[in-house]
């Protein structure tokens, strides 16, 4: 476990002033932390570089309008229904992280778009894609980006770079009509697997020299490759340089969570997401709160990455000075099980959790609650929550 993972915490350096108050169970958000991590990776990208956040991390057009109100140049979304929810909220510009391959998806998105004077891009990894999106265009009208997806290490979506997929997509999207080739565009997710700095440095390093060599590939067959759109937390808090990138997408970096602690990327302080549970039971190995896996998700970390070996780390909210956390070492659907390890824990009390993985649980909420610091608390909707196609 990371030293700054486990290290004891008094009830002021914890953060989320108010969330003793709340209705338990609870998913709060201290809103001084949202907007410090919203500023701060803005200032690590540089102006050359666009930041188009994805917001699969909150779903939500309140934390969409602050990361747009503080440099953000569009937004990124991971299925099509995401991104009409996040134009219908007033995002400018929207990119569909996902490969489009039913041509009525794709025309949904561009409909919604036109009828806001909004932009929207796509990414494609196969030839039935591309087909999809053309056929898409010609029904919607008008001229829409499309990136390649590069697999660049992850294994999941994506052309294989040292393949000749990549240089045959890129001239059927820049000869299909309705689409303008935009350029490449990866996930790097696997670099959650770097488990220390370096290694996520190492992992980004890869990824660009990876996607400088298909760059010059499809140039030399006689494509332009407008830019090179990359994505995800750790590499951009590693930061191993931006000079292949033209665009980074991050997500999780808005809330944070344990996983890019355990990486030693960032502190316990800049998580902005916690669960707030009460105590409703005990026996002698466990204190049972009321946040099981409907509240705090059965997901150990992004990708399985990180090797987490409990659901979360649980802090008292009464203790007097610094107290070491508790782990969240099982769940059920309506119960968590936090192991006691010979301490006592009072039924009632209430605890606040910081979790492995803060994506999935949004989406289990209909609201976050937001806590300003000074004790007050206003609810902000998950609007995309559900938006699954």
């Amino acid at each position: 476990m990371n030293s700054n993972e486990s290290a004891a915490l008094a009830r002021g350096d914890l953060g989320f002033a108010g969330a003793e108050g709340q209705e338990t169970p609870a998913v709060v958000i201290d809103k001084g932390r949202l907007v410090a991590n919203i500023r701060r990776v803005r200032a690590l990208v540089p102006d050359s570089v666009a930041l188009r956040p994805h917001i699969k991390t909150h779903k939500s057009h309140q934390i969409a309008r602050l990361q747009l109100d503080n440099g953000a140049s569009g937004l990124t979304c991971a299925k099509p229904g995401e991104a009409v929810v996040m134009l219908e909220g007033g995002a400018p510009s929207v990119t569909v992280a996902y490969p489009v391959v039913m041509a009525e998806k794709a025309e949904r998105v561009m409909r919604a778009a036109r009828e806001r004077g909004a932009e929207a891009r796509f990414v494609a990894d196969s030839a039935e894609g591309v087909t999809a999106l053309a056929d898409a265009a010609r029904t919607a009208g008008g001229e829409w980006p499309v990136y390649i997806e590069v697999d660049t290490g992850l294994r999941r979506c994506g052309v294989d770079p040292a393949g000749d997929a990549g240089v045959k997509i890129a001239r059927t999207i820049s000869e299909a009509k309705g689409l303008a080739f935009a350029g490449l565009f990866t996930h790097e997710g696997h670099a959650y697997s770097g488990k220390t700095p370096e290694g996520v440095r190492a992992v980004a390093a890869q990824v660009k020299e990876t996607l400088a060599g298909l760059k010059a590939r499809i140039e030399a067959a006689g494509v332009c490759v407008p830019g090179i759109s990359t994505g995800s937390t750790p590499t951009l808090f590693a930061n191993a340089g931006w000079d292949v990138s033209t665009e980074a997408r991050p997500g999780n970096y808005a809330l944070a969570d344990l996983t890019p602690v355990k990486l030693g990327l960032i502190s316990m302080q800049d998580i902005a997401l916690a669960v707030v549970a009460t105590v409703v039971s005990a026996n002698r190995d466990y204190a049972i709160i009321d946040a099981g896996s409907k509240t705090l998700t059965s997901d150990l970390a992004p990708h399985s990455a990180g090797g987490a070996a409990s659901y979360g780390l649980a802090y008292g909210m009464e203790a007097a000075g610094a107290a070491a956390p508790f782990t969240v070492a099982r769940l059920s659907e309506e119960h968590g099980f936090v192991a006691r390890d010979g301490r006592d824990i009072k039924i009632g009390a209430r605890m606040l959790i910081f979790p492995n993985h803060s994506c999935p649980i949004v989406n289990l909420v209909d609201g976050v609650t937001v806590l300003d610091g000074a004790g007050r608390a206003e609810t902000w909707p998950v609007n995309a929550r559900g938006t699954i196609r």
